[in-house]
């Protein structure tokens, strides 16, 4: 695929133009802000990503045409034709019609190689915008931070808050100065005759040493041994149960396993209910590679956010596409399931289970 960079440079620039288009009244309607619209556009670019991996999926000859169509109305509701951005009191009017104009180009193409130019110029753009709403982000707090900071520093430097300056000492250092303090008073130096030969005084000097070592010695082996007694918070706190999980919208409990869900698959899939018994042993393995430390699990995740996850393992993630295309194409697409579709998908949950 070859891409014409003064053309994309000219879209960049004519994107970021539409973007920075300012109308200046109050307004009554709903307004985001800068950061929420920074991460609808962020957003936004996760299901491009997604269109491009569809592309993929097409020219090798396994088209994906519900998650094409989901990754379309995912972007559309991230960035509507127009957006209200509220930023220091004003409103900023945003136009996003060239983005659903590229989706209707892209939806109208024919030619893969084209849609891919297509979908990899809107990402740049995006990615132009969401830099230049970032970089205004930092320097506007940056400049509020500052601006708090020196009405602090001003505040702090009159009179009435300025204190005396004294001796400063820890809580610890007090109490270590205290003990000294009476271990001293228990040796009194006790003065020297001349007639105290040199190594009487060496041995009794050895003497205190030694004992006072011992009692600090002592004093921490009690500490030690019974600080958990009476100190209870030096206990050690039992770990936390594990806790329920949300998968594709479905709560599943903790004592509920990867086994005991696929189990429910399978008896599902033996009372003719195919369609209900591959959703469920799709969540069975995402549950499996939560486990296994493959994927991570978040409630607003989608089938495709675990599929990208494992793009990082070439094995896994080619099983995974294979599963999470049957699972939407019987899920989602609403496609008739017979007893050899759960088979095929059985076969490949071992596979990819197995495989880990």
């Amino acid at each position: 695929m070859i891409r014409s960079t003064a053309k994309i440079d000219s879209g960049i620039r004519t994107a970021l133009f539409m973007a920075a288009i300012i109308i200046v009244f109050v307004s009554n309607g709903y307004a985001i802000t800068p950061t929420e619209y920074k991460s609808a556009v962020d957003n936004a670019r996760t299901h491009l990503s997604d269109l491009l991996v569809c592309i993929a999926d097409a020219e090798s000859g396994d088209p994906h045409p519900f998650a094409e169509k989901f990754a379309i109305a995912s972007i559309i509701e991230q960035l509507p034709v127009s957006e209200r951005i509220e930023s220091n009191g004003e409103t900023i009017e945003v136009s996003n019609q060239w983005l659903h104009d590229r989706l209707t180009q892209y939806q109208n193409e024919t030619d893969l190689d084209q849609r891919a130019i297509n979908i990899t110029e809107a990402d740049e753009l995006l990615a132009g915008i969401s830099a230049k709403i970032g970089t205004r982000t930092a320097k506007t707090s940056a400049g509020s931070k500052d601006e708090q900071k020196r009405k602090l520093a001003e505040i702090l430097a009159r009179a009435e808050y300025q204190k005396p300056e004294v001796p400063k000492q820890s809580v610890l250092g007090a109490l270590i100065t205290r003990f000294l303090e009476w271990l001293q008073s228990l040796f009194p130096n006790a003065p020297i005759l001349p007639s105290d030969s040199e190594n009487f005084v060496s041995l009794a000097r050895i003497l205190q040493i030694g004992l006072l070592a011992l009692i600090i010695g002592l004093i921490v082996f009690l500490l030690y041994r019974f600080a958990p007694v009476l100190f209870p918070g030096f206990r050690r706190k039992p770990s936390a149960k594990k806790s329920s999980r949300t998968i594709l919208g479905e709560t599943i409990t903790a004592d509920e396993s990867p086994a005991d869900l696929f189990s429910e698959a399978e008896r599902l899939a033996r009372e003719g209910e195919i369609r209900a018994a591959i959703r469920k042993g799709y969540i069975a393995l995402l549950c499996e590679l939560a486990d296994k430390h493959a994927i991570t699990l978040e409630h607003h995740k989608t089938n495709r956010d675990y599929l990208r996850d494992t793009r990082s393992r070439q094995t896994l993630f080619a099983s995974m596409r294979t599963l999470t295309s049957r699972f939407e194409r019987h899920w989602y697409g609403d496609v008739a399931a017979a007893d050899g579709d759960w088979n095929e998908f059985r076969e490949d949950y071992k596979k990819a289970v197995g495989g880990i």
